[in-house]
This record gives structure tokens, sequence and C-alpha cells, in this order.
């Protein structure tokens, strides 16, 4: 039997045109390697998702938020994710908030801000949740996949 892991991921959002998302390029797993994808990672013993996505944001990125929306689940062989979103006015983020623009999450991988539509290979599951999470509604998902994530490949 398999070990059973949870995850979160989260999308931030600049509210400008076109839209802006913040993802890591991964080098690590290997699956991932020069792929795209969102910030988070592993839910930590009896940390609950919105604690494990305010961690993860605050460890990769260096900024701390609380106010993540949760709008999709996904689960698969061994595995489950649970996914936020987060939009803010460009002026707001940087000039207000004082969030400052880091090259680098705590491992190293390169921290970018990508038009929307994405144009550059990604985690194959982020070219339909980058739009459900730009969805204004209060919407909330779950999605199956039949096989291993790490075989389906959209880019």
């Amino acid at each position: 039997m398999s070990e059973f892991r949870r995850y979160t991921a989260a999308f931030m959002f600049l509210d400008t045109t076109p839209r802006r998302v913040l993802l890591v390029r991964k080098t690590h797993p290997t699956w991932q390697s020069g792929l795209l994808n969102a910030i988070g990672g592993e839910i930590e013993g009896n940390e609950q998702p919105h604690e494990c996505m305010q961690r993860e944001f605050r460890e990769e990125v260096g900024f701390d938020f609380v106010d993540w929306n949760f709008f999709c689940r996904e689960a698969g062989p061994g595995y489950e994710v649970y996914f936020y979103r987060m939009m803010f006015a460009e002026r707001i983020l940087f000039e207000y908030l004082g969030f400052k623009d880091r090259n680098e999450n705590d491992k190293g991988e390169e921290l970018v801000w990508m038009d929307v539509p994405v144009k550059e290979p990604v985690v194959g599951n982020l070219n339909w949740l980058i739009p459900l999470a730009l969805d204004p509604r209060s919407i909330s998902v779950g999605a199956y996949p039949k096989d291993d994530i790490r075989r389906i490949k959209t880019w």
C-alpha cells in the first residue's frame, strides 16, 4: 500500500490587463523539473490545509497572507491537493502592502509573474486550474483524475 500525501497550492493574481499570476519554475521533484507550478507544498502533521497554504506562501515568497480563498480539491492515486486563490490590485500589493518581488523561493527555484494565459510549459493541471481560479464566482469543485498526475501532459 502506497503512502497517501496531502498538499496545498495557490495562485496569487494581479488585477492587471492581462492578468498576471505568480508561479514557481520547478527544479524538483524530477517530474516537475523545468515546469511552472503554483506556490505550495505538503501538509505537515495535524496542520489544516489553510494553515499549510499560509505557511508555504510565507516560506516560499516571504510574505504572510491569511485570506486565501479555497476553490478546488483534486484527489488522485495516493494524493490530494487543496487549491487556493487570491487577487490583488498591483498598486495595493506592491506599494501599499510593501510586497517585494523575490527572484527565488526558499529552495532556490525561480519565482515569476506570468501573463495569463501562461505560454510556457506548466504542470499539466494548471492549464485548467488557472482559468478556474480566475472565475469570480464563489465556487468549490473536486477533480478526480484516474491516472497519476505526473503522466497527464497538457502542454
